[in-house]
């Protein structure tokens, strides 16, 4: 059996880190056994979520505008002690409601300040630990965090009411000292990038294109966040006469753990996949399961003898899927970019968060409005399917999935070069034109070359006529086909 190596050690531990962090959130935010024997509990567990979301978007958003600067702050010992004892801290003032009736309104308030600000905080530093990894431990790392998050989560919502406080509470100082061993494993205290070696310094025209993209993919998180939390809000109205069953609600912890498993063993074989097509694949793969989750909506209420088990399932395993499938594209990018590594984070995460804050507050409005109904129903479908097909579309198409994959330190972007100088040396291709069709085969426009190459438009036009004449092909796709089945060992396939 081979002995783990270092960065093995780095990403388990790193693993545990993250489901600390996420079974936090989910404790602490999503579970009403939290909340104990206090009578509004629901109205406390809104109200607490609402402030700390709004709390967690400010503080995102301050990070992001500081850039640099808020990552000397981070690096404090001061402000790594203070995070995990506030939110502790925060977990623990739930219970006080039920016992302090006179300040349960300045209670709620600190308390959602509190975790707010502190999961936000957390949240980078969590971001910056993984950034240390290499592919593989990455990989292990979300792997392990995703799953051990279902696990975590089952203890404190089966458990006598008021006792979970006392798991969120372990959960923060149990992820730090985690965070603490991965960093001690990792050997280096810097991000590094997943290649081993030092990466390019960024060109203006690539950092206006970076900046792009991690604008689309903030937009594409948001979206994809407030569909979640819609129909999460939802699902629960729906659920709230089976909270006492302690058989229906371990069943659904059930569902949670297979739909977490099921969702990084789907992520994991995609990412396997060696061939150019593997954008689109991913990127169907995400649509469809997102897109099932929102049509199961309205199911329960229209066909009674359906369990509700059936949409919180498939809402859980599509967004457990995107969210292990964005974070690896968050954590390659700010490797590949590393002076703007907490910039990039936290306006990935604030995306999050503001898309929750969006699905919560619709949620409720839908809810407060016509309550859990077929049309309610139906009217929070049509919405999900709406944003989800624009997130995927338009702000996170293959074009954005094939721009991160070129940072993606993958045995694929070492094949597939080979065989672009293979396909460029058969059919006789200058080293302009070699140059030219490496990056349209890559998915690249005429106005990405034209800005790369400092040639006219005209020039490139002219060029890939050429290209396309010598390959014998018509289109853009024909040669991403004849890259795609070209064996760059042996001899080219018809």
């Amino acid at each position: 059996m081979r002995k783990p190596q270092r960065a093995d050690v780095a990403g388990m531990w790193a693993g545990l880190c993250f489901s600390c962090l996420l079974s936090w959130i989910a404790v602490m935010f999503h579970s009403l056994n939290l909340y104990g024997l206090i009578d509004n509990r629901e109205a406390v567990l809104r109200d607490t979520y609402t402030i700390s979301a709004i709390a967690a978007a400010f503080t995102l958003l301050a990070v992001a505008i500081l850039g640099s600067k808020s990552e000397r702050l981070l690096s404090s010992r001061v402000l790594t002690a203070i995070t995990p004892l506030a939110m502790t801290a925060s977990s623990l003032l739930p219970p006080l409601c039920s016992n302090c009736h006179a300040l349960s309104g300045p209670l709620i308030a600190v308390c959602g300040i509190a975790s707010g600000a502190s999961s936000g905080i957390a949240t980078v530093y969590v971001g910056l630990t993984l950034c240390r990894l290499g592919l593989r431990p990455l990989i292990v790392a979300l792997s392990i965090g995703q799953i051990g998050a279902a696990l975590f989560s089952i203890a404190p919502q089966i458990a006598p009411p008021g006792t979970s406080a006392i798991f969120a509470a372990s959960f923060p100082p149990v992820g730090t000292l985690a965070m603490l061993l991965s960093l001690r494993f990792s050997n280096s205290n810097e991000p590094r990038s997943a290649t081993g070696k030092a990466e390019p310094k960024t060109s203006p025209s690539e950092a206006r294109e970076i900046g792009l993209l991690i604008a689309r993919l903030s937009l594409c998180v948001l979206l994809i966040a407030c569909t979640h939390e819609l129909a999460r809000t939802l699902l629960t109205q729906m659920s709230i006469p089976n909270h006492v069953s302690y058989s229906y609600l371990l069943t659904q912890m059930v569902i949670v753990i297979g739909s977490a498993v099921g969702s990084v063993g789907i992520a994991l074989s995609l990412m396997n996949i060696r061939r150019i097509s593997m954008p689109f694949i991913c990127h169907t793969a995400i649509f469809a399961l997102l897109a099932l989750g929102a049509l199961a909506l309205p199911l329960p209420l229209i066909y009674p003898e359906i369990n509700l088990l059936v949409p919180v399932a498939l809402d859980q395993v599509s967004y457990f899927f995107f969210s292990f499938v964005l974070w690896v594209m968050a954590i390659v990018l700010c490797q590949r970019f590393g002076e703007a590594r907490v910039r990039i984070l936290a306006v990935i995460r604030l995306g999050g968060t503001a898309g929750a804050l969006a699905g919560i507050l619709l949620g409720r409005l839908t809810i407060g409005i016509e309550g859990a109904t077929v049309q309610s129903a139906f009217a929070c479908m049509l919405l999900a399917l709406g944003a989800i097909s624009v997130a995927l579309w338009l702000a996170f198409n293959e074009h954005a999935l094939m721009a991160v994959m070129e940072v993606v330190p993958h045995p694929f972007r070492k094949r597939f070069q080979d065989k672009c100088q293979a396909v460029a040396r058969h059919f006789g291709l200058t080293e302009r034109e070699e140059e030219i069709m490496v990056l349209f085969a890559k998915g690249r426009n005429l106005a990405f070359i034209q800005e790369e190459l400092f040639l006219s438009r005209n020039t490139i036009s002219t060029h890939r006529q050429h290209i396309y004449k010598k390959l014998g092909i018509h289109s853009q796709q024909e040669l991403l086909d004849l890259v795609q089945n070209y064996d760059a060992y042996k001899t080219p396939k018809n």
